[in-house]
């Protein structure tokens, strides 16, 4: 029971299925200062290069439950380690950890130190940068003026996503959603940065699970009994 409650609030925060078909001639709407020649230089999920961001979270619904997540991204977030756990005391013991590295997604429960290391993402997420008029218009994405969150200049967006009954506001900084309130399956979801520091350098052995950690290879394309293990 547990870990389906678990993975209905992850889901929550990452159902957003709004990658571009492979055909779609839409451009790309970047709502950012950087200049147009940087943009040409760089090819990633954010507008800035790296940055670390302290997130408070918390649900309402079937499950209450507060939780502190990090986020920590380089190269444009073509590395990115997010990490959320519970804070004592709460009925859920959540720690999970979710890495990006280039191209490889790894998942991980670091209570049960396992997890799964794939070459595709597990779970479809939306990317700001990546954002354009077909997908505003298939998931009803709005942009609602802005806000100023921590000194940070951050464009508001709305989403009524009738097809999988879910409704959010983001709170876009970078093509960083620093804050979101998510409302499906019953329940709320809410996170917003509590800290930004762009300045301290980034230790590139984040993205790399622990040794500790037990993975399993996940490859879409086979079953799940021809999957392997590695540690």
């Amino acid at each position: 029971m547990k870990l389906r409650l678990l993975a209905s609030i992850l889901a929550v925060m990452t159902i957003v299925a709004c990658s571009p078909s492979k055909d779609t001639n839409e451009p790309v709407q970047k709502k950012d200062s950087t200049s147009q020649s940087q943009k040409q230089q760089k090819s990633g999920k954010y507008s800035i290069k790296s940055a670390t961001l302290e997130l408070s979270f918390e649900t309402e619904g079937p499950a209450r439950i507060k939780a502190k997540n990090i986020l920590i991204f380089d190269d444009y977030g073509n590395k990115e380690y997010s990490e959320l756990k519970t804070e004592a005391g709460a009925m859920m013991d959540v720690h999970q950890v979710q890495i990006v590295n280039n191209g490889v997604y790894y998942s991980i429960n670091m209570n049960e130190k396992t997890g799964s290391e794939s070459n595709t993402p597990l779970q479809p997420k939306l990317y700001f940068c990546e954002l354009n008029d077909a997908m505003k218009k298939d998931k009803n994405i709005k942009e609602e003026g802005g806000e100023t969150i921590l000194g940070k200049p951050a464009t508001i967006y709305t989403m009524n996503d009738v097809e999988n009954d879910m409704k959010a506001t983001y709170s876009v900084w970078q093509c960083v959603p620093i804050k979101i309130v998510v409302s499906a399956q019953g329940m709320t979801v809410k996170q917003t940065v509590t800290k930004i520091d762009e300045t301290t350098p980034i230790d590139p052995a984040i993205f790399s699970p622990p040794s500790d950690v037990k993975l399993t290879k996940v490859t879409p394309q086979l079953d799940s009994k021809d999957s392997d293990s590695t540690k």
